[in-house]
């Protein structure tokens, strides 16, 4: 994007931009005065804190909520940050929404359903997530309804929609 095109945060219509293209382009913009929220959960840590960003829109955060909040408004954080690269890491290896629809399923907080073209992660994949899961603690993840405590369930039979 040209500087002319840039966005004006002067319009009253204008709340900010989801910036998906690295933290350099955040820090462009939040420099101009446009806010700007993270749309890379890797990189939403530096984003907020380095460049500018004032949150994310967050994939992970449908999973462990409290602790991307943590990393967003709690301050600088790298360990934080650090512990969940690998859960992160792990919900993008396939196209979104697999990874996240999969570690639901497996929390009991969505059922295990995936419309086609997407298929949950494969069984040694599951497995990886959920030992990511257990290693960020289960106390963090969203909670099946009628569960009172979040733990993890063995999701061996998925239903696969072609059509809702």
């Amino acid at each position: 994007m040209r500087e002319a095109e840039a966005p004006q945060a002067k319009h009253p219509n204008f709340a900010g931009i989801k910036e998906c293209c690295g933290n350099a382009r955040i820090a462009g913009y939040t420099q101009r005065g446009v806010v700007v929220w993270s749309g890379n959960d890797d990189e939403a840590h530096e984003a907020r804190w380095a460049a500018g960003a004032v949150g994310v829109i967050s994939v992970t955060s449908n999973v462990v909520p409290g602790l991307m909040r943590q990393l967003m408004f709690d301050g600088p954080n790298a360990e934080a940050n650090a512990r969940l690269q690998p859960f992160i890491k792990w919900l993008f290896a396939l196209p979104n929404p697999i990874g996240v629809n999969t570690a639901l399923g497996l929390l009991g907080a969505a059922g295990p359903v995936f419309r086609l073209p997407y298929a949950p992660v494969g069984r040694e994949g599951r497995e990886e997530g959920a030992a990511l899961l257990r290693q960020l603690g289960l106390q963090h993840c969203v909670r099946a309804p009628d569960e009172p405590e979040a733990r993890l369930r063995q999701v061996d039979d998925w239903t696969l929609l072609e059509r809702y």
